[in-house]
């Protein structure tokens, strides 16, 4: 088992299929936000993330 999610502000996050390598997580913004710059859609309120050797350390935008 890996570390947990954190989730970032103005965000819910959901474990689409557990917490295991390369299992995926789902980021989503709350109503009225979107992914911070710097996501390739400046207009993205979804975001799904791996699981990797640093667990799920690739949530690094967030939400605005």
């Amino acid at each position: 088992m890996v570390e947990m999610l954190t989730v970032p502000e103005k965000a819910t996050a959901r474990l689409l299929n557990g917490t295991t390598y390369l299992s995926t997580a789902e980021l989503t913004c709350i109503n009225g936000y979107r992914l911070k710059d710097g996501h390739n859609n400046n207009s993205a309120t979804l975001e799904h993330i791996k699981c990797t050797s640093d667990a799920f350390g690739r949530i690094r935008l967030g939400c605005e």
